[in-house]
């Protein structure tokens, strides 16, 4: 028997054939095993303590695993986990991690409301006025309510831009009292006055004195610092009717002005000039006089004003003015 099975063998291998050895079947390939490997991770990703961490922890697994079956589910998650990130970083009022974990869920969720907030709160309390801007921008696009305006007006103003302090500081006035409105109106009345904008400097000046027309003084101010804005205010009106030839209440209004700043060049010369087109001359002599006499930058101006009105009234001469400008300088003594 021994002998027959060694032929077989050698037979068998001479044909080149071979016999496999007895072995257990190969197993088959576990088509979840993939799915089952990538959950586990899914699921240590939920599990991370906190709303960072887990927030970190899914989106690290949505980018190992792009093609994953379980890639919308883990961005919902991690969205989710950053929008409560957001939250408590808000709570907590962490303002410095709040802006980047704010810009974070933006690059999720482009326009989310809740980073737009955390990120203009973050912004503007971490003094970054320029960010807290642009993303306040983007909100008040989706919310254009009067608080984002006085939000933005205020970073604006902070920013130096008058034009875009401007633009927010008019919607957060609307409706408002004067009194209400005053610390955007003297803003305002600021912001034009440089620029050289008098109509509507005059405006935001008219509303100021509305607010404080008696002895209460505006928030903030003594009744020295407050005489000098009112002569400053009264001026700006005086010279808005002057430039449209108005003249009797741009005299009106420039008297008003010299009671707060009574050695004011300009007032005296504006007065001056005012009083010369209402054919009073006598007296717009002694007002350019007074104005020449105190100098600044309407001196050297009422000085042509006052020889050539002078000259108009004695056919040319001189004669006399010296006279006229004596006392009209007694009389401001």
């Amino acid at each position: 028997m021994v002998k027959v099975a060694s032929l077989v063998l050698t037979l068998l291998l001479g044909l080149g054939l071979s016999l496999d050895p007895l072995m257990a079947a190969p197993a088959q390939a576990d088509p979840n095993a993939k799915a089952r490997k990538e959950y586990a991770v899914l699921d240590k990703a939920l599990k991370a303590n906190g709303w960072k961490a887990k927030a970190d922890a899914l989106n690290a697994f949505v980018r190992a695993h792009p093609d994953s079956q379980y890639k919308d589910y883990a961005q919902k998650q991690a969205l989710s986990a950053t929008q409560q990130w957001v939250v408590e970083l808000y709570q907590k009022k962490d303002m410095a991690a709040l802006g980047r974990a704010s810009e974070e869920l933006l690059r999720l969720l482009p326009g989310d409301e809740r980073g737009l907030g955390g990120a203009l709160e973050a912004y503007y309390a971490t003094k970054n006025y320029s960010k807290a801007a642009r993303y306040g921008e983007q909100l008040y696009a989706k919310k254009p309510t009067p608080g984002l305006a006085a939000a933005l007006a205020d970073c604006y103003d902070k920013l130096k831009d008058g034009n875009k302090f401007g633009t927010y500081a008019r919607i957060v006035t609307e409706g408002k009292s004067d009194k209400e409105a005053f610390p955007y109106n003297i803003k305002l009345f600021d912001h034009y006055a440089r620029r050289r904008s008098v109509g509507r400097a005059a405006g935001y000046a008219q509303k100021m004195l509305a607010a404080y027309e008696g002895a209460e003084l505006p928030p903030g101010f003594s009744e020295e610092n407050w005489n000098n804005v009112k002569g400053q205010l009264y001026a700006t009106i005086g010279l808005n009717h002057f430039n449209r030839k108005r003249w009797r209440p741009a005299l009106v209004n420039y008297r008003s002005s010299l009671r707060f700043k009574p050695r004011d060049s300009a007032a005296y010369y504006h007065m001056g000039m005012s009083q010369w087109q209402l054919k009073e001359n006598r007296v717009a002599m002694k007002l350019l006089a007074q104005a020449e006499g105190l100098g600044g930058n309407y001196g050297s101006r009422a000085t042509k004003a006052l020889e050539a009105l002078f000259r108009a009234a004695t056919g040319g001469s001189l004669d006399g003015l010296d006279r006229i400008r004596q006392a009209a300088m007694a009389e401001l003594k």
